[in-house]
């Protein structure tokens, strides 16, 4: 009999406990829930600007605007990029000198492959007898070789080529290098062929290095 209570005692403790339980966790459900409404009922307070404030902003905007203008509907950034390239009319020289490439050797720009078709271009059209070629990457497969093997394509011969076998690690430096191949040789003229954007700080080098060598920038 006692068992029987004792065993009667513990089921009624747990169903209390159960209970209990319950109440709590609904308790807890309905606070939550009041706390929800109370985020979605809360009025969103715009922010108040003071008048420096508002005035700082407004130049901001002005001035983002107008440079959004400027970039996309007036020509003052093709203007400024013009600036950078020099076009001259070509006149007979006593060689063509070729730059190509500069950066790091894992950057790679066809573009030399055009200034070899246009430096062809202007040997065959008797413009001067010898092309000098000069790199400032050493790739895998040296560009001044690949520039070399174009300009045979196009019937260049190769005694007409001078390969500089250094790579300059600046303009600075090409220039230097190439300066003294054409005096070592006794031209005092080239035609000049470049990338056209590296062209008016280039032929500003050429000035400042080898002043006695007339130097003419071709269009490429």
């Amino acid at each position: 009999g006692s068992r029987a209570g004792t065993i009667g005692g513990s089921g009624q403790e747990v169903a209390a406990a159960d209970a209990k339980r319950l109440r709590r966790r609904f308790s807890e459900s309905s606070v939550d829930v009041e706390r929800k409404e109370v985020n979605t009922t809360r009025k969103i307070v715009p922010l108040k600007l003071g008048r420096q404030q508002r005035m700082r902003l407004l130049r901001w905007v002005s001035v983002m605007a107008a440079a959004y203008v400027m970039m996309f509907y007036t020509p003052l950034v093709w203007a400024t990029g013009n600036y950078l390239v020099i076009r001259q009319e070509p006149r007979p020289a006593d060689a063509i000198a070729i730059f190509s490439g500069n950066g790091e050797s894992s950057y790679i720009n066809s573009g030399y492959q055009r200034r070899a078709r246009d430096a062809a271009q202007y040997y065959k059209a008797g413009y001067a007898p010898m092309l000098v070629i000069s790199s400032g990457i050493q790739q895998t497969f040296a560009e001044v070789e690949i520039i070399r093997a174009l300009l045979l394509s196009q019937g260049v011969p190769l005694t007409a080529m001078h390969i500089v076998p250094e790579y300059p690690a600046s303009t600075y430096q090409n220039v230097e290098v190439v300066s003294e191949v054409l005096k070592q040789r006794g031209f005092k003229s080239i035609l000049f062929v470049t990338a056209p954007y590296h062209s008016r700080r280039a032929s500003m080098i050429w000035r400042k290095v080898a002043p006695d060598i007339k130097v003419t920038t071709v269009p490429v």
